[in-house]
């Protein structure tokens, strides 16, 4: 028979945190998945009563009392007989009236002093016997000091999940992801044959501009512009017709996107699928040119006059 699905806060719930509205709900399923099972934690608090129990696991207790409350009356419970049978020696006489020869009682007094004197000092170890060096804490101020970590851990995971880690930016990956782009003749936002209209476009819409274009380039015709998005990143896209009628692609992007790229003298190439790259930095901006072609014809463009 299979197992019923494991509620971490079912109803009528007294415990610090409930389902009583949807945050408390979130908070209590992250928690709970979080957090031991209640079946667990028995088992992991009986064990807690023979040897020590490791820090994060106590920090996951303490997280988990924040919805369960029976577990922690279980704890206490467990305490408190753990207490009462430590004092049992000290009342010995009166446990019994059976009689009991009192060279027997003697041995059994003996035996129950010498076990309460190592089961307390392992008592302190772990914290469940409470040796006062200074003001005690009070319950409900751990339980809001866990409830703020507790929600401190629901945004981190929920930042974490809107905002996941990226993997480092490529220039293979890049190079790709822009000629993929351009195969079609791309969609242009704004089209002009004017460079300095591109440029006031391209700077109204917060996109890299004002950059250094390369002379020869920058002799071409321009078709016009559009922006893009790479990891995070605006990018520029302005398109120069060529003699053969064709389109030669500008890219730009700032720098901190690819920092490491040599100066365009010593520009990267790559010739693939009939499409020719080449990318460099060049002050605070990353540059690619993209066009259909050989070799030969891109390096021509960057070259001086």
């Amino acid at each position: 028979m299979a197992d019923e699905p494991y509620n971490p806060s079912p109803i009528g719930n007294p415990s610090v945190l409930a389902r009583r509205n949807w945050w408390q709900t979130k908070l209590v399923i992250f928690i709970g998945k979080h957090t031991p099972k209640c079946r667990d934690m028995v088992r992991i608090l009986s064990q807690s009563m023979d040897k020590p129990m490791p820090l994060s696991m106590r920090i996951k207790k303490r997280i988990h009392y924040l919805i369960c409350c029976w577990c922690q009356r279980y704890e206490e419970q467990l305490l408190y007989m753990r207490k009462t049978a430590l004092r049992f020696a000290e009342h010995a006489d009166e446990a019994s009236a059976v009689p009991v020869s009192g060279e027997i009682k003697e041995r059994w007094k003996q035996a129950l002093r010498a076990e309460p004197r190592s089961s307390r000092s392992t008592l302190q170890e772990k914290g469940h016997v409470h040796v006062s060096h200074g003001p005690v804490v009070p319950r409900r101020t751990w339980n809001f000091i866990f409830l703020v970590a507790a929600a401190a851990l629901l945004l981190a995971a929920f930042l974490f999940w809107m905002n996941p880690p990226r993997a480092p930016v490529s220039l293979a990956d890049y190079r790709d992801e822009m000629i993929s782009f351009v195969k079609v003749a791309p969609n242009l936002e704004m089209q002009s044959k004017q460079l300095s209209e591109v440029m006031d476009f391209l700077d109204k819409e917060s996109a890299p501009s004002r950059f250094a274009i390369p002379e020869k380039v920058r002799a071409m015709e321009p078709a016009g512009c559009r922006v893009l998005r790479f990891h995070g990143h605006n990018v520029t896209l302005v398109c120069f017709w060529r003699k053969d009628g064709g389109l030669l692609h500008l890219f730009v992007m700032d720098r901190a996107a690819l920092p490491n790229l040599p100066d365009r003298k010593d520009a990267k190439y790559s010739a693939q699928n009939g499409w020719t790259t080449a990318a460099w930095n060049e002050g605070d901006h990353t540059f690619l040119i993209a066009v259909q072609g050989d070799l030969q014809l891109i390096e021509q463009l960057l070259t001086n006059s």
